[in-house]
C-alpha cells in the first residue's frame, strides 16, 4: 500500500481550513458581541450560543441524509457553503433584528457543509487503507490551521474596524472554499453531480432549508424551548439508533452499537470542550491579564493556542498511531476516548487553580491559559480525528454520510449540554468585584473538571468490553 496520501486531500483541507476560518470567527466573537456589544446578561448569552451550537450540529442530520439520498456530499457542501457565507454577511449587516435569522442561516448551511466534508474524505479511502487515520489527522491539521487563522486575526480586526468587518470577513472566507472545492474536478467523479440530479429534488431541499431556517431562527429567540427539547430529542434518536442496529447481520451489528456508544461518550466531552468558547471566553476577557507588551490581546485571539498545538502535534501524532499500528501496539479508539476526558479534566483543575494566584492587578497569568490550552489539546485530538475516522470505519456503508450526521449531532447536544453547564459560571448583573467573580468561575471549573474525570473513568472501565464489539 502506498503511503502517499490522495491528491484530492490537499483540496478537502483547503476546503475545509476556509470553512474553519469562517466559523470561528463568528463562534468566537458570539459571546462577547452579545455580552459587550448587546448587552444580553451572561445567562442569555450563554443560552443562545449553546442554542446555536446544538442547531449548528443538530443540522448535520439532515445535511448527512440529503448528501447520501440526494445530491452526493460534494453538492451538499457546495450549498452549504453558499448558505455559510450568506449566514456571516447577514450577521455583517449589524441589524439586531437579522442577529437570530444570521445564526439559524449559518446553523443550517453547516448542516450541509460539516458532516459531507469528512465523510468526502473516508470517499478517499478505502475501507482497511491504513493511511486513512493519518489522513483524517492531517485533515483535522487543515481545520485547526483555519482556527488559527480566525483566531489571530478575528479580535484585531474587530478592534481596529468594528465587529460588522470581522463577520464579513468570514463570509468572504466560505467564498473561497467554496471555489477550491468547485476547482478539483476529480471530488465530480467521487459524487454524482447536478447532470444526476432531478430539479424536483434540488427544489425540496431548497425549501425545506428555507423553512429549517425560520424554524431554527423561533428557537433560538426562544432559547428555553431548547434546553427542555434537545435532551428529549437525544434520547429518542439514541434508542432508535440501538433499535436499527438489530438490523444489521452480527458483525456489522457490534460495530454500529461500538460506534453509537463512542459518539455517545462524546456528548459529555464536546459538553465539557465547548466552555472554551462560553464561560472561559468570558473568563478570560474578565479576569486574566491580557496587556502583554503594552498591548491589550484579544480573548478570541488566546483560542489561536488550540490550533497552534494542534498543527504542531497533529503530525507527530498521525506518525505515532501509524508507527504503533505497524507494530500492532495502538491503543484501542475507547481508551483514546477515555484518555481525552481525563486531559480535560486535568486542563479545567488547571484553570480552577490559577484563579487562587491573582497577580498585583488581581488578574490571572495568561500561562494557566497557555498549559491549560495545551491540555486541553492533547484530549481533544485523542477524540475529534479519530471519532470521524471511527464514523468512515464502523458505520455500514450506506450510514456512512448519516452516522456522520450523528457524530456532529452528538457534538450539538454536547453545545446545548455547555450552556447549561455554563450557567454554574454566570456572573450576576451589576457584579464588578473581581473575588467574586473569580470565586464563580473556579466553582464552575471545578465542577467542570469532576463531570470530566467520572466520564473518563467510566469510558476506560468499558474499554476492553467496547473492544470486543469491533
Amino acid at each position: 500500500m502506498q503511503n502517499k496520501q490522495p491528491a484530492s486531500l490537499k483540496t478537502l483541507f483547503l476546503t475545509e481550513l476556509w470553512e474553519r476560518y469562517g466559523f470561528y470567527t463568528a463562534q468566537g466573537l458570539m459571546i462577547l458581541f452579545m455580552a459587550n456589544k448587546l448587552g444580553f446578561a451572561d445567562s442569555k448569552s450563554y443560552g443562545i450560543v449553546g442554542g446555536f451550537m446544538a442547531l449548528a450540529y443538530l443540522t448535520p442530520l439532515m445535511g448527512g441524509a440529503v448528501a447520501d439520498k440526494i445530491s452526493g456530499y460534494r453538492m451538499a457542501i457546495l450549498f452549504g457553503g453558499i448558505l455559510l457565507s450568506a449566514g456571516y454577511a447577514l450577521l455583517a449587516l449589524g441589524d439586531q433584528h437579522l442577529f437570530y435569522v444570521a445564526l439559524a442561516t449559518i446553523a443550517v448551511g453547516n448542516g450541509f457543509f460539516k458532516p459531507n466534508v469528512s465523510s468526502l474524505v473516508g470517499k478517499l479511502y478505502e475501507k482497511n487503507d491504513p493511511r486513512r487515520e493519518a489522513g483524517f489527522t492531517i485533515f483535522y491539521m487543515g481545520i485547526n490551521l483555519g482556527v488559527l487563522l480566525a483566531t489571530l486575526s478575528a479580535g484585531f480586526i474587530q478592534q481596529k474596524l468594528g465587529w460588522n468587518a470581522s463577520f464579513f470577513a468570514a463570509s468572504i472566507g466560505l467564498v473561497f472554499g467554496t471555489v477550491t472545492l468547485l476547482a478539483d474536478r476529480r471530488l465530480a467523479a467521487i459524487q454524482p453531480t447536478l447532470n444526476d440530479i432531478k430539479l424536483k429534488q434540488i427544489v425540496a431541499v431548497v425549501i425545506s432549508s428555507a423553512l429549517a431556517i425560520g424554524l431554527a431562527s423561533v428557537l433560538l429567540f426562544h432559547f428555553q424551548w431548547l434546553e427542555i427539547t434537545l435532551p428529549i430529542g437525544a434520547a429518542v434518536v439514541f434508542v432508535l439508533l440501538l433499535l436499527m442496529a438489530w438490523r444489521y447481520p452480527a458483525a456489522e451489528r457490534y460495530r454500529l452499537i461500538l460506534l453509537i456508544l463512542l459518539i455517545l461518550a462524546s456528548i459529555f466531552f464536546w459538553s465539557i470542550y465547548w466552555q472554551l468558547f462560553l464561560s472561559v471566553n468570558l473568563f478570560i476577557d474578565r479576569i486574566v491579564d491580557r496587556n502583554v507588551g503594552g498591548t491589550t490581546i484579544p480573548p478570541i485571539m488566546f483560542m489561536s493556542l488550540l490550533a497552534i498545538y494542534v498543527i504542531i502535534l497533529g503530525a507527530p501524532v498521525a506518525r505515532l498511531w501509524r508507527h504503533l499500528d505497524q507494530k500492532n501496539r495502538n491503543i484501542s479508539t475507547p481508551t483514546k476516548f477515555g484518555l481525552s476526558f481525563i486531559f480535560l479534566a486535568a486542563a479545567f483543575s488547571l484553570l480552577a487553580l490559577s484563579v487562587a494566584y491573582p497577580n498585583v492587578k488581581q488578574l490571572v497569568s495568561p500561562l494557566w491559559i497557555v498549559i491549560a490550552y495545551l491540555l486541553v489539546t492533547l484530549g481533544e485530538l485523542l477524540i475529534s480525528p479519530i471519532g470521524l475516522s471511527a464514523v468512515t470505519t464502523l458505520a455500514p456503508e450506506k450510514l456512512v454520510g448519516f452516522m456522520m450526521g450523528v457524530w456532529f449531532f452528538a457534538t450539538g447536544i454536547g453545545g446545548e449540554i455547555s450552556g447549561l453547564l455554563a450557567q454554574i459560571a454566570s456572573i450576576p448583573p451589576g457584579t464588578v468585584a473581581a473575588s467574586i467573580r473569580s470565586h464563580h468561575y473556579q466553582h464552575a471549573f471545578i465542577v467542570y473538571s469532576i463531570i470530566a474525570v467520572i466520564f473518563g473513568v467510566i469510558v476506560l472501565s468499558f474499554s476492553k468490553r467496547m473492544n470486543r464489539l469491533m
